[in-house]
């Protein structure tokens, strides 16, 4: 029977690089599989044609420097024994190489944060790097390494695949994938439990406030119940760098939202004005703090990082915190505090800061509000009513209009 001719120029073989031998030969085995020239490579004695078809093959692969030398070879086996070689060793260098791998795979491990998929890309490039050193591995002993190092999250599964599941049968990435399964699980459930861990008594976020406060001079977060001003009583929020246990602490402290009053010649009550003094040099040292909030009144408006910011400020009386997803308005802004704030609306954002936002008021003068969170998804502001009221500044709604007061004006 006549041979049909065979083109391999159009083929794109694999290209051979300094540390993807063990890669480059299953690919390189697999096309000329495809080809029908896999035979000539193992056993040498093809006829000249298939041989030199097979060697053109090879030669397309590997780096241009190492052509000559390969193409001299008698036969395309001897051409693949010897890249082997230079790129494997002689026995005892392979032997060498091999006791090191073999050292690492008794004592591989899940490392800190590593994902299971992470893990087991790990592990079955260092069994092919075993195999091309010419170690024989079952895939069910791989199995078995991989079951009794699993992080202790997992060992409950782990006991149940090797007590339950025919290990002869089960593959590698069958087990990947059960396990990935298994780690977006418990991910999910983790999540589920920090959140849950927001949901205090009263008397336990006071307890939380106080000790923060005793450790940053004042410098906390978090929400509490703030208490009850002229017309309204809504959850109010942390008085971060403005709580009562700073007053102590310092001589100037937080003072709040100011809105003109009714009395006075050039009263208007719908002209607000946002202030809160602090001290722009306070500085909460390089601890990280970790917040971890639930706004449940507020449905915010987000979108991505990159997207345009709308630049409005709004008063509300159901936020327990002040927030803004605009970071040109901070004049300070600590990076140490991070976290996150789930809304009502069950949606979350990252906490990327905490800091002062300078303002101008009507008459020309600067007025700093303090405590604001900084997520850049968000896309407006939030200034809490309920957290100014907790500091001393009261409010109240009177023919449609609603004012805060500066208790010290």
């Amino acid at each position: 029977m006549a041979r049909m001719a065979r083109d391999t120029s159009s083929a794109a073989w694999p290209q051979l690089m300094l540390s993807n031998y063990a890669n480059w030969v299953v690919l390189m085995q697999v096309m000329m599989e495809g080809w029908h020239l896999w035979d000539a490579v193992q056993t040498g004695t093809a006829e000249r044609s298939e041989d030199r078809l097979a060697l053109k093959a090879i030669l397309r692969g590997v780096p241009p420097e190492t052509g000559p030398t390969l193409a001299a070879k008698a036969t395309v086996k001897e051409t693949w024994d010897s890249l082997k070689t230079m790129r494997l060793g002689v026995a005892r260098v392979r032997e060498g190489k091999l006791a090191t791998l073999t050292k690492q795979y008794d004592d591989i491990k899940f490392a800190e944060g590593e994902s299971v998929d992470e893990f087991a890309m790990r592990l079955t490039t260092m069994v092919a790097q075993m195999v091309q050193l010419s170690e024989t591995i079952l895939e069910k002993r791989v199995i078995r390494k991989f079951l009794s190092v699993v992080p202790k999250q997992f060992s409950q599964i782990a006991l149940s695949i090797e007590t339950l599941v025919d290990l002869d049968t089960l593959s590698v990435e069958e087990l990947t994938g059960t396990l990935k399964a298994a780690e977006e699980h418990h991910e999910l459930h983790q999540a589920t439990d920090e959140m849950g861990r927001l949901l205090l008594t009263e008397e336990e976020w006071h307890a939380r406030l106080k000790t923060d406060d005793q450790h940053t001079g004042g410098f906390g977060a978090g929400s509490s119940r703030g208490r009850r001003g002229t017309g309204h009583g809504h959850r109010g929020g942390g008085g971060g760098g403005c709580g009562q246990n700073g007053k102590k602490k310092r001589d100037e402290e937080a003072n709040a939202l100011l809105a003109q009053g009714h009395g006075g010649d050039n009263a208007d009550p719908t002209h607000l004005l946002m202030a809160q003094v602090c001290d722009l040099s306070a500085d909460p040292g390089d601890r990280d703090w970790h917040v971890e909030l639930f706004e449940e009144r507020v449905v915010a408006h987000l979108g991505l990082a990159t997207d345009a910011h709308s630049g409005v400020w709004y008063l509300d009386i159901g936020a327990s915190n002040h927030m803004s997803g605009e970071e040109v308005s901070f004049s300070e802004l600590d990076r140490h505090v991070t976290g996150t704030i789930k809304f009502g609306d069950r949606s979350f954002v990252d906490i990327q800061g905490r800091g002062c936002v300078l303002f101008t008021d009507h008459a020309g003068g600067h007025r700093v509000l303090s405590s604001v969170y900084f997520m850049s998804r968000l896309k407006s502001n939030i200034i809490s009513v309920c957290q100014l009221d907790q500091i001393g500044c009261p409010s109240e709604i009177e023919h449609d209009i609603f004012t805060l007061y500066d208790q010290q004006r």
